[in-house]
Parts: structure tokens; sequence; C-alpha cells
């Protein structure tokens, strides 16, 4: 009699919990993540790896869908400028620009993709999303996918529930087209409560006047050089990342030849700490909207005075060429080593924002940022 009284308080309670989870996250209790809803994690890495079914958030007559190298370049424009007018979300969280924009959506030999969500009946758009070809690695288990890098929309037509649909569609669209592709990788601030993130991202920001004041050591090692990444010494870079990429229980990047890309193209300023000519460290930076992105650093050399100090002599040559008043730095890979010598030092942060990474339609478990590469 007891267990029947206990089973049936155990049935209650779960139903009720799984009712109240629908009824409070109808949108995301649909998706094929990781979530607090018990019983409903896959044991296989690719959660479902059938076609999607068309259901309540996919508008296929309102979704269009466009490959980028189809695009004519009255199109483009028309898209860059929405996102110009109504970013809501980039992968850099800034207002971009027609050019970089451009950049960063070519360069791949996969196809790029961007949809937008029409109104009817004057056909505009109310909201835009661009996704890009990436490499997902999980614990060495590698998966092409596809990652949002904008998302915009316009303030007449806001309404969080059009950019579900325009999402939902979006990666029914393209997994449509491109049949290798199972799982979208997209970021959202502050994440959602009943969603387990792949991982959790913290920018930092900082005043470039604050890091000016740091006392900068000369280096006294001549074998020691900090040297600027260019096409032309892009190989010696690309084979210390591929080796040093072994360290981390998530990688996402893009290709070989989009990296090349945003090097050439003077949207990645990579900078590698060589001894004796051997490449023992290096920073990836970008200079967006007047400001400092620290991508990622990797350290392999044991002397961090040595590995700070080239980071502060980084920023400063890149001072002497860019504006930035600001220095956003993340925790991932050896970034957090550089936030905690800032704070050591006593630079003064000006506010943390964080962001939640979720790998749509595949089974993981939580990686934590110093464990992580992220870049594309």
């Amino acid at each position: 009699m007891i267990y029947i009284v206990v089973l049936s308080i155990i049935t209650f309670s779960y139903f009720s919990y799984y009712a109240y989870i629908k009824l409070s996250y109808p949108f995301w209790s649909l998706q094929p993540v990781p979530s607090s809803i018990p019983f409903c994690c896959s044991t296989k890495e690719i959660i479902d790896e059938k076609t999607l079914q068309v259901e309540k958030y996919i508008k296929l007559l309102d979704v269009y869908t466009y490959d980028i190298s189809n695009c004519d370049n009255q199109k483009l424009n028309y898209f860059f400028n929405f996102f110009q007018r109504h970013s809501l979300f980039s992968l850099f969280d800034y207002n971009p620009e027609g050019k970089e924009m451009k950049t960063s959506l070519t360069g791949y030999s996969f196809p790029v993709y961007m949809s937008t969500f029409l109104a009817m009946p004057l056909l505009e758009s109310m909201s835009a999303i661009a996704s890009v070809p990436v490499f997902v690695s999980v614990f060495d288990r590698t998966t092409l996918s596809h990652a949002v890098k904008y998302l915009a929309l316009d303030k007449g037509y806001k309404k969080e529930e059009n950019l579900k649909y325009l999402l939902q569609t979006h990666m029914f669209n393209v997994r449509e087209k491109c049949k290798n592709i199972y799982t979208f990788l997209y970021r959202k601030r502050n994440g959602v409560n009943i969603v387990t993130p792949l991982c959790v991202v913290t920018d930092t920001h900082y005043t470039n006047n604050a890091l000016n004041g740091i006392i900068h050591f000369k280096n006294e090692d001549p074998t020691i050089k900090l040297i600027s990444i260019t096409e032309e010494s892009f190989i010696l870079f690309s084979s210390f990342l591929k080796d040093s990429l072994d360290n981390y229980s998530l990688v996402v990047h893009a290709e070989k030849k989009h990296l090349l890309h945003m090097i050439s193209n003077d949207i990645y300023k990579v900078f590698v700490i060589t001894e004796n000519n051997v490449i023992h460290g290096c920073f990836i930076f970008s200079v967006l909207d007047e400001k400092l992105y620290l991508h990622a650093s990797i350290k392999i050399i044991d002397n961090e005075k040595i590995f700070f100090n080239c980071f502060i002599t980084a920023i400063r040559r890149l001072n002497r060429k860019y504006t930035f008043s600001k220095i956003i730095i993340n925790n991932t890979t050896s970034n957090d080593f550089l936030n905690i010598a800032l704070r050591i030092v006593y630079v003064p942060l000006i506010k943390k924002e964080t962001f939640h990474y979720i790998l749509h339609n595949y089974s993981y478990k939580y990686i934590s940022p110093e464990n992580a590469f992220i870049l594309y």
C-alpha cells in the first residue's frame, strides 16, 4: 500500500513538473537539447538524425532562406543594411559594418545561409539570421555544424515569437539543403532556465586607458620574440593551432581557409610568442566598433611573466594602428589567466556579460570555459 502511494506521488510530481515546463517554455521544451526535463536526455550524440518534421514553429511560407553565394549584390546589401539597422545579436556583440560582415560571411568551402522572416502583405523583413559552417569538437568527437553569426529584429515588429519562428525555420531549411548538417550552435545572453548550456562564457570589459597604465617590462631574452602573423607566416601558426587544440574539451572553429581569409582581410590580428623560432603561445584579437576583442589565447610558455608582458606588448602595438576605447576579454582558453593578472595589477573592469552556448540536436555535458576554444 505504501509502495503504491509513494509511486503515485512520484508519478504525479513528474507529470506536474513536465506540464509546468511545457506550459512555461513551449518553444524550448520542444528543442532537442539537454535540459532539466526528466528522462528527456538522449543517449546518442546526435539526438535526431532524421529529417526534421514540420511543426508549430516552422513557417515555410513566411521564412525565406538563401545561400549567400547565390545572392546578387543588391540582395546582399539589403541583408547587410538590415543587420546594421536592427542588429539584435552578432558573434562579437557589436553593430557590424558592411565590409566586416561580408568578410566574415565569405571565404568558406561550405555554404553560408541567411534567412529572413517577411511581414505580409508588404513583404518587409521583420527579422533576419545568418549562420556559417563550423567544426564542433566535443571531447574529441567532431561534427560539421552551423553556427549563428548574426541575428536582427526590426523594432517595429518586436516580438520574441518571431525570432523563434525564424530560428526554427532557418535550421529546418539549412538541414534540408545540407544533409550532412545535423547540429546548430547559438549563444544566448543569460541562457534559458531549463536548457543545459554547452559552455557559459563571460566577457569582461576594460578601458584602454586603464591598461595603458600597466608597467611594461622590457624583454631581455633575445631568443623570445612577439611576431604578428601574416599570410606568409600563416602555415606556421596553423600548424601550432592544430597541435594545441587537442588540449581542449570543446573546440569550435571555422575551416583553415576561412581563418586565413579573416587574417588576410585584417579582421583577425594574430600574434605569436616564439622562442628560438618555435611558437610557444598566441593571442587572437579583432578590432570592431572601436573595441578590441581578445577571442582566444594559448599559453604554452612556462614563464607567466613573459606571457603577460607579450599580451600587453601586443595591445600597445595594435593601439598604434587602431583606435579602440574598450578591451573585451572572454574567459575561454588562457584568457582567464590574463583576466586574473589584470586584477592583480589593479586594472578596474567596467562590466561583465554572460553568454550561454547551446548546441542544438546534440547530447552533451557542460564544459568549463577554460577548457574551450571558440573562434568563428
